[in-house]
């Protein structure tokens, strides 16, 4: 996938018009000033991708025939070459305010990304679902990256892996954290708070969006989706503060 801002496309569209001029108007004078315009152009190309034209700007720029109707007519060639080209992409146009959806690391803060790199990886993809109003995906990926969470919080309370869905997870976590509470005031007062909370976060996920997203019998709008990433990551950084994936 291309990732551009817009005012590279309006520079090779600017770029483009002036290798045109030059097509039609130039003398056999100006040939200099075409070669720099074509020199721009390749730049412009490279901005957004167009690494063959680029390359074929680049030659026409740096040849060393002097011949005006020669230069022009390769000239032409790169123009219907680069109106071809620009046939097949679709541009999709993200607004302002959402092009911190597409940075690295879907939210997570550092210490995060570093401590769930695999919930680092789903939340950048549900970050871009989002830009690209995909909000059911979105979901989607909140729903995977918190697999990983309540397998590492079982892992870190002695449980093994969830393997029968969240149900019987979240019982055996809760279970294990009365069990660690009424055995050990010490992990109450310094570990209980934090687990409790962890457990009842999932209980939220699981009661209020994972059953339906994960079993297709509801589908979200941008409002709904942004509101499950917001909080999804907020969860996270909160999880790290404590939790990280294995090794």
């Amino acid at each position: 996938m291309l990732d551009f801002y817009a005012h590279h496309f309006i520079k090779l569209c600017a770029e483009l018009s002036k290798v045109r001029f030059w097509i039609d108007e130039a003398g056999d004078g100006e040939i200099d000033a075409l070669k720099q315009d074509l020199g721009r152009l390749s730049a412009a190309y490279n901005a957004l991708g167009f690494r063959q034209l680029a390359r074929r700007a680049d030659r026409l720029a740096a040849t060393s025939s002097s011949k005006t109707a020669r230069i022009k007519t390769l000239a032409d060639e790169l123009w219907i070459e680069t109106l071809d080209a620009l046939k097949g992409p679709r541009f999709h146009m993200i607004p302002e305010g959402d092009g911190h959806l597409l940075s690295m690391g879907g939210g997570l803060k550092p210490s995060t990304q570093r401590a769930f790199p695999s919930v680092k990886a789903e939340m950048e993809q549900a970050a871009v679902s989002l830009a690209f109003d995909l909000p059911t995906a979105s979901v989607m990926h909140c729903m995977r990256a918190l697999e990983t969470g309540i397998r590492v919080l079982s892992r870190s309370l002695a449980l093994p892996a969830p393997d029968r869905g969240w149900h019987s997870a979240l019982d055996a976590i809760e279970k294990e954290i009365r069990r660690q509470s009424n055995k050990s005031r010490t992990w109450r007062l310094e570990q209980g708070g934090f687990y409790s909370e962890a457990a009842a976060e999932f209980r939220h996920f699981k009661d209020a969006w994972r059953n339906h997203a994960m079993h297709a019998s509801e589908s979200y709008d941008d409002k709904r989706a942004r509101k499950i990433h917001e909080h999804t990551t907020t969860f996270f950084d909160h999880l790290a503060t404590r939790l990280s994936e294995p090794g």
